[in-house]
């Protein structure tokens, strides 16, 4: 009896050893079509997609507060995921940010990121002055840097609409102080400003 006992383990044995060697145990692991920098517009709601393969579930997260990754998880497989702008880039610079993958105990970093732009926001477009004429101040916001910035009318203009050599600024706010000279004519005039940018 105890030798038919023996015999059963050792079977048993032999065969849980058999099956564990014929089980298959799938690594986690990405594949990508490109390696390159994901790059963006500068512009609020830019935005990209890139696909890429896992072997197992995998999810995605990332450093930056300006932009979205979706989804943030999926299965294994082939996976899209869509990144979002939330905000334009005015910085003045392009801007970074990682988006990490990570499945079981791998990971894999891509490089996001997104292009800048100049801008000029003017507080207002337009202007309404009596024929009196008096003072007006220009209040605009640039991240243009200020000795790069020429602002200017055309010469039709320039004898009852002057501009201050003064500017002023807070932060990228700035003020341009003009004068608008009476009007002794008999008809409306207008006058435009113009935002050039030099190169540095």
């Amino acid at each position: 009896n105890m030798e038919k006992k023996l015999l059963g383990l050792l079977l048993g044995l032999l065969f849980f050893t058999a099956c564990s060697e014929n089980e298959t145990v799938t690594a986690p692991g990405f594949s990508f079509d490109t390696t390159d920098e994901i790059v963006l517009g500068d512009e609020e709601n830019a935005t990209t997609s890139f696909t890429f393969n896992s072997t197992l579930g995998w999810t995605a997260t990332t450093d930056a507060n300006w932009l979205t990754v979706s989804p943030s998880s999926g299965m294994g497989g082939s996976a899209t995921i869509t990144i979002t702008v939330l905000s334009r880039n005015d910085t003045g610079y392009s801007r970074k940010a990682d988006l990490t993958l990570t499945s079981g105990q791998v990971t894999e970093h891509l490089t996001i990121r997104q292009d800048f732009s100049n801008y000029i926001d003017a507080e207002k477009t337009s202007y309404a002055v009596d024929a009196q004429g008096g003072k007006l101040e220009i209040i605009f916001t640039t991240n243009i840097n200020s000795e790069n910035l020429l602002v200017n009318s055309p010469q039709d203009t320039e004898y009852w609409l002057t501009q201050s050599v003064e500017r002023t600024r807070a932060g990228s706010t700035y003020s341009i102080p003009l004068t608008v000279l009476p009007n002794t004519q008999k008809e409306s005039r207008v006058g435009y400003l113009f935002f050039t940018t030099m190169k540095a």
